[in-house]
């Protein structure tokens, strides 16, 4: 089966076709579960005033969170975890406004994949392209890069983006990776406060049917309401995700899943305003299909703003009873 664009295009995304590729070999990329940090050093937030759109505009280089999973696409669509031989992260990405191009960093199998995109070969809302037989995107889930245009003022969080990426390596995608991303201006270890803070937000999940035939439904969203809880006195943070509800889309209002499904995030301990956690879903006997019983998943989190204002990361997870997975990103604002 050859893939398309279809496969991947859905509301609010923007894709790149890219002008120039290059390759060089790094260490193996990411670690078996999906989730990374870049190893770059990222730009902090030094002044409320100063946003991500005034950083987009002044062509910052960002060191992204990333969270994926190996897809394939050939008679049957697959869907799996990370392993060690397989990784892919976004390693950096920086914007050129001016010719609302971007310069992005992918890390796929240890390799370093250096693409330039530009705003060629546009189609409705989306750009698409190929070199040679690699085929690589980049897309905003918050509407900030749209038919081309790049204006991170639409973003929902003043220091931060979420979106996702792509990346495929053969012409018929046979193996090719499949996740979210989040950078911004991050919070300066001096910058976090003292005392407790709570944050409210959004939690978008992406999952994915272990194997099925190409042309089935295999994949929906579980979007739900966040709540975190830092302790930044003892550097601790907890957490859960509520009024859960399953869509078709992005963006939709979804059917709710019955009551009492929630995924709760153990508490963990963070270093430096980064922390990573582990989620675990839970559901009544009832609980209909797709919903989160039985989910575990791992997460990555980070704060952004001169004083913590934000908060964001990615996510994946599994099922271990049907091998579902899911890939996805959140974000929430202090109270």
């Amino acid at each position: 089966m050859k893939f398309s664009f279809k496969h991947i295009a859905r509301a609010g995304i923007v894709i790149f076709s890219f002008l120039s590729l290059t390759a060089c070999s790094d260490s193996p990329g990411g670690p078996a579960n999906g989730l990374q940090a870049s190893p770059n050093d990222a730009p902090t937030a030094f002044d409320g005033s100063y946003t991500i759109s005034d950083a987009v505009s002044d062509g910052v280089t960002f060191a992204p969170l990333s969270a994926a999973i190996v897809r394939g696409y050939g008679k049957y669509r697959t869907s799996a975890l990370m392993s060690d031989e397989n990784s892919s992260y976004v390693k950096s990405v920086s914007f050129d406004p001016e010719t609302s191009g971007a310069k992005t960093e992918f890390v796929v199998d240890g390799n370093v994949l250096a693409i330039e995109f530009d705003r060629s070969h546009a189609d409705g809302r989306a750009f698409e392209g190929r070199i040679q037989d690699g085929y690589f995107i980049l897309w905003s889930d918050t509407g900030s890069i749209n038919l081309g245009d790049i204006d991170f003022s639409n973003s929902e969080y003043r220091f931060f983006e979420r979106g996702g990426f792509f990346a495929g390596l053969d012409a018929d995608n046979a193996k090719s990776y499949l996740g979210r991303v989040v950078y911004g201006l991050r919070t300066e270890p001096t910058g976090l406060p003292s005392g407790t803070a709570t944050y409210s937000g959004d939690f978008l999940g992406r999952w994915h049917h272990a194997k099925v035939i190409s042309n089935a439904l295999d994949r929906g969203y579980t979007l739900g309401e966040l709540t975190l809880t830092a302790d930044f006195s003892e550097s601790e943070i907890t957490g859960q995700v509520d009024n859960l509800r399953n869509s078709a889309t992005r963006s939709g209002s979804g059917e709710p899943l019955p009551d009492g499904s929630v995924i709760l995030i153990d508490a963990i301990s963070f270093d430096d305003g980064q922390f990573n956690a582990s989620m675990t879903g839970f559901a009544p006997a009832a609980d209909v299909a797709y919903g989160v019983g039985g989910f575990r998943g791992e997460l990555l989190g980070e704060f952004y703003g001169p004083a913590a204002e934000e908060v964001g990361g990615v996510f994946v997870g599994s099922r271990s009873t049907d091998g579902t997975v899911w890939e996805g990103h959140f974000g929430g604002k202090k109270n």
